[in-house]
């Protein structure tokens, strides 16, 4: 058996020599729970948005976020053109608005849903929501598939923390601390 775990015929299909086939990255990707985001922008007067997962701080000083979207998606070149973002933590609550936002069905239904304002960069953000970062774009990285953008943070806005949105094995769900 070759050293990534596949067996010779999902090898031959890879794109590159020594890589797992892709479907086989996104089944091992979904044990790997995650919160959940909304990615937003406002580009020549159109406001975008995306459900994201893949959110993470960078720096602390300067604050920077990173966030990866999907060269497909709606969303991705307005927010690369706009040169700003803003990113959104859901709580458990929101669990609706997040599949709103990840169906390319119900777009006519985001920020139709929820009581959202805007940041001083005019992303809009859930009013509600636990945090939310206005950020400004300093650096985009090919990643494949998808554009790493990495964002400066301009602001952030905090609320009383109520559970988190979690995303995992290809659905949502409520974060349950334990005592370990």
């Amino acid at each position: 058996m070759p050293p990534n775990g596949t067996d010779a015929a999902m090898d031959e299909i890879t794109a590159e020599p020594d890589t797992v086939h892709p479907d086989l990255f996104r089944r091992g990707m979904r044990s790997l729970f995650s919160g959940v985001c909304i990615v937003s922008s406002r580009h020549r007067g159109e406001t975008v948005g995306l459900v994201a997962s893949s959110v993470t701080s960078v720096s602390m000083e300067p604050p920077t976020l990173l966030v990866c979207i999907s060269k497909t998606a709606s969303a991705h070149d307005a927010v690369h053109s706009s040169g700003v973002f803003a990113v959104t933590i859901l709580a458990e609550e929101h669990a609706e608005i997040a599949r709103i936002f990840s169906s390319s069905r119900r777009r006519e239904e985001r920020f139709v849903t929820g009581r959202w304002t805007a940041t001083p960069s005019g992303c809009p953000v859930l009013s509600d929501a636990p945090a939310s970062f206005d950020c400004r774009i300093v650096q985009t990285i090919d990643g494949g598939t998808h554009t790493i953008f990495l964002g400066r943070v301009l602001g952030v806005e905090t609320r009383a923390e109520p559970p988190p949105l979690v995303y995992g094995n290809g659905g949502f769900g409520a974060y349950v601390p334990h005592a370990v």
